[in-house]
Protein backbone atom coordinates (compact mmCIF):
# COMPACT_ATOMS: atom_id res chain seq x y z
CA UNK A 1 0.00 0.00 0.00
CA UNK A 2 1.36 3.44 -0.95
CA UNK A 3 1.90 6.14 1.61
CA UNK A 4 0.13 9.46 1.08
CA UNK A 5 3.47 11.11 0.40
CA UNK A 6 4.05 8.74 -2.55
CA UNK A 7 0.85 9.75 -4.37
CA UNK A 8 1.16 12.14 -7.29
CA UNK A 9 -1.79 13.98 -8.77
CA UNK A 10 -1.61 15.88 -12.02
CA UNK A 11 -3.35 19.23 -12.45
CA UNK A 12 -6.22 17.81 -14.50
CA UNK A 13 -7.07 15.12 -11.93
CA UNK A 14 -6.87 17.67 -9.12
CA UNK A 15 -9.26 20.05 -10.94
CA UNK A 16 -11.71 17.22 -11.69
CA UNK A 17 -11.71 16.09 -8.07
CA UNK A 18 -12.16 19.59 -6.65
CA UNK A 19 -14.88 20.35 -9.21
CA UNK A 20 -16.78 17.21 -8.22
CA UNK A 21 -16.36 18.08 -4.55
CA UNK A 22 -17.63 21.64 -5.17
CA UNK A 23 -20.67 20.31 -7.05
CA UNK A 24 -21.44 17.85 -4.26
CA UNK A 25 -21.19 20.60 -1.64
CA UNK A 26 -23.38 22.92 -3.72
CA UNK A 27 -26.07 20.24 -4.02
CA UNK A 28 -25.90 19.53 -0.29
CA UNK A 29 -26.31 23.23 0.45
CA UNK A 30 -29.07 23.67 -2.14
CA UNK A 31 -32.19 25.56 -1.23
CA UNK A 32 -33.90 22.53 0.35
CA UNK A 33 -30.70 21.84 2.31
CA UNK A 34 -30.69 25.45 3.48
CA UNK A 35 -34.39 25.40 4.32
CA UNK A 36 -34.14 22.31 6.47
CA UNK A 37 -31.42 24.01 8.50
CA UNK A 38 -33.49 27.14 9.15
CA UNK A 39 -35.64 26.05 12.06
CA UNK A 40 -39.30 26.95 11.55
CA UNK A 41 -39.02 26.67 7.77
CA UNK A 42 -38.15 22.98 8.18
CA UNK A 43 -41.73 22.41 9.37
CA UNK A 44 -43.03 23.79 6.08
CA UNK A 45 -40.72 21.58 4.02
CA UNK A 46 -41.74 18.51 6.02
CA UNK A 47 -45.45 19.34 5.87
CA UNK A 48 -47.84 16.41 5.54
CA UNK A 49 -48.99 15.22 2.12
CA UNK A 50 -52.50 16.63 2.77
CA UNK A 51 -51.12 20.17 2.88
CA UNK A 52 -52.69 22.73 0.58
CA UNK A 53 -50.22 23.31 -2.24
CA UNK A 54 -50.38 25.65 -5.21
CA UNK A 55 -48.04 27.13 -7.81
CA UNK A 56 -47.84 30.88 -8.28
CA UNK A 57 -46.31 32.45 -11.38
CA UNK A 58 -43.95 35.29 -10.53
CA UNK A 59 -40.85 37.18 -11.58
CA UNK A 60 -37.51 36.98 -9.80
CA UNK A 61 -36.08 40.36 -8.80
CA UNK A 62 -32.91 39.04 -7.15
CA UNK A 63 -30.93 40.63 -10.00
CA UNK A 64 -31.62 42.83 -13.05
CA UNK A 65 -32.78 40.08 -15.45
CA UNK A 66 -36.32 39.59 -14.08
CA UNK A 67 -36.53 35.90 -14.95
CA UNK A 68 -39.89 34.18 -14.85
CA UNK A 69 -40.43 31.62 -12.12
CA UNK A 70 -42.96 29.32 -10.55
CA UNK A 71 -43.20 29.39 -6.76
CA UNK A 72 -44.53 26.30 -5.00
CA UNK A 73 -46.53 27.44 -1.96
CA UNK A 74 -47.48 24.93 0.74
CA UNK A 75 -49.70 26.01 3.65
CA UNK A 76 -49.14 29.66 2.78
CA UNK A 77 -45.32 29.49 2.66
CA UNK A 78 -43.05 29.28 -0.37
CA UNK A 79 -41.11 26.01 -0.37
CA UNK A 80 -39.57 25.76 -3.85
CA UNK A 81 -38.88 27.92 -6.90
CA UNK A 82 -38.48 26.77 -10.50
CA UNK A 83 -37.37 28.68 -13.55
CA UNK A 84 -40.13 29.30 -16.10
CA UNK A 85 -39.61 27.73 -19.53
CA UNK A 86 -42.42 29.56 -21.35
CA UNK A 87 -45.50 31.58 -20.65
CA UNK A 88 -46.09 34.12 -17.90
CA UNK A 89 -43.46 36.80 -17.30
CA UNK A 90 -40.04 36.81 -18.83
CA UNK A 91 -39.03 33.28 -19.78
CA UNK A 92 -35.54 34.26 -20.91
CA UNK A 93 -34.07 31.94 -18.28
CA UNK A 94 -35.39 28.94 -20.26
CA UNK A 95 -36.39 27.04 -17.13
CA UNK A 96 -33.19 27.70 -15.19
CA UNK A 97 -32.43 29.94 -12.25
CA UNK A 98 -29.12 31.53 -11.33
CA UNK A 99 -27.71 31.10 -7.80
CA UNK A 100 -29.47 34.30 -6.70
CA UNK A 101 -32.83 33.06 -7.96
CA UNK A 102 -32.27 29.66 -6.33
CA UNK A 103 -31.59 31.39 -3.01
CA UNK A 104 -34.91 33.27 -3.02
CA UNK A 105 -36.56 30.97 -0.47
CA UNK A 106 -33.62 31.06 1.92
CA UNK A 107 -33.42 34.85 1.52
CA UNK A 108 -37.14 35.33 2.13
CA UNK A 109 -37.24 33.30 5.34
CA UNK A 110 -33.80 34.28 6.69
CA UNK A 111 -34.29 35.23 10.36
CA UNK A 112 -31.65 37.98 10.00
CA UNK A 113 -33.45 39.68 7.11
CA UNK A 114 -34.46 43.28 7.78
CA UNK A 115 -38.24 43.53 7.54
CA UNK A 116 -38.88 47.16 8.52
CA UNK A 117 -37.06 50.52 8.44
CA UNK A 118 -34.12 50.90 10.81
CA UNK A 119 -32.22 54.00 11.94
CA UNK A 120 -28.67 53.94 13.24
CA UNK A 121 -28.60 55.24 16.83
CA UNK A 122 -24.95 54.60 17.66
CA UNK A 123 -21.72 55.50 15.95
CA UNK A 124 -21.02 54.06 12.49
CA UNK A 125 -19.87 50.45 12.86
CA UNK A 126 -21.27 49.94 16.37
CA UNK A 127 -24.24 47.97 15.08
CA UNK A 128 -26.80 49.88 17.16
CA UNK A 129 -30.11 50.30 15.36
CA UNK A 130 -33.65 51.34 16.24
CA UNK A 131 -36.85 50.36 14.47
CA UNK A 132 -38.70 53.34 12.96
CA UNK A 133 -41.98 53.76 11.08
CA UNK A 134 -42.19 53.87 7.30
CA UNK A 135 -43.43 57.46 7.57
CA UNK A 136 -40.36 58.49 9.60
CA UNK A 137 -38.06 56.68 7.15
CA UNK A 138 -39.68 58.45 4.20
CA UNK A 139 -39.33 61.83 5.95
CA UNK A 140 -35.62 61.20 6.66
CA UNK A 141 -34.94 60.19 3.04
CA UNK A 142 -36.90 63.15 1.63
CA UNK A 143 -35.04 65.60 3.90
CA UNK A 144 -31.67 64.13 2.85
CA UNK A 145 -32.58 64.32 -0.85
CA UNK A 146 -33.62 67.97 -0.48
CA UNK A 147 -30.39 68.71 1.43
CA UNK A 148 -28.26 67.19 -1.35
CA UNK A 149 -30.31 69.02 -4.01
CA UNK A 150 -29.79 72.38 -2.27
CA UNK A 151 -26.09 71.85 -1.65
CA UNK A 152 -24.98 70.17 -4.92
CA UNK A 153 -27.94 70.39 -7.31
CA UNK A 154 -30.38 67.69 -8.37
CA UNK A 155 -27.88 66.41 -10.94
CA UNK A 156 -25.81 65.00 -8.08
CA UNK A 157 -28.50 62.39 -7.40
CA UNK A 158 -28.60 59.21 -9.47
CA UNK A 159 -31.29 56.66 -8.80
CA UNK A 160 -32.44 53.49 -10.43
CA UNK A 161 -32.96 49.81 -10.02
CA UNK A 162 -35.31 47.12 -11.18
CA UNK A 163 -37.79 47.56 -8.34
CA UNK A 164 -38.31 51.27 -9.05
CA UNK A 165 -41.92 52.19 -9.91
CA UNK A 166 -42.78 52.11 -13.61
CA UNK A 167 -43.15 55.91 -13.82
CA UNK A 168 -40.16 56.72 -11.58
CA UNK A 169 -38.46 58.56 -14.45
CA UNK A 170 -41.27 61.15 -14.41
CA UNK A 171 -40.80 61.78 -10.68
CA UNK A 172 -37.03 61.89 -11.04
CA UNK A 173 -37.16 64.46 -13.84
CA UNK A 174 -39.70 66.62 -11.95
CA UNK A 175 -37.35 66.59 -8.96
CA UNK A 176 -34.66 67.86 -11.33
CA UNK A 177 -32.55 64.71 -11.62
CA UNK A 178 -30.73 64.50 -14.92
CA UNK A 179 -30.14 60.74 -15.01
CA UNK A 180 -31.72 57.53 -13.88
CA UNK A 181 -29.88 54.21 -14.29
CA UNK A 182 -27.70 55.80 -16.92
CA UNK A 183 -30.64 57.19 -18.91
CA UNK A 184 -30.43 60.96 -19.41
CA UNK A 185 -33.75 62.83 -19.36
Amino acid sequence: MKALTDLTVDRRTFLKATGALGAALALEESQIGLLTKMGDVAEVVAAPAKAEEKVIHSICVMDHRACGLDVVVRNGKAVKVYGLKTGYGLARNMGHLCPRGNSAIAYTYNPLRIRYPMKRVGERGEGKWQRISYEEATDIIAAKLLEVKEKYGAGAILTGGWEAPKNWGTYASKFGMKSYSGTVY
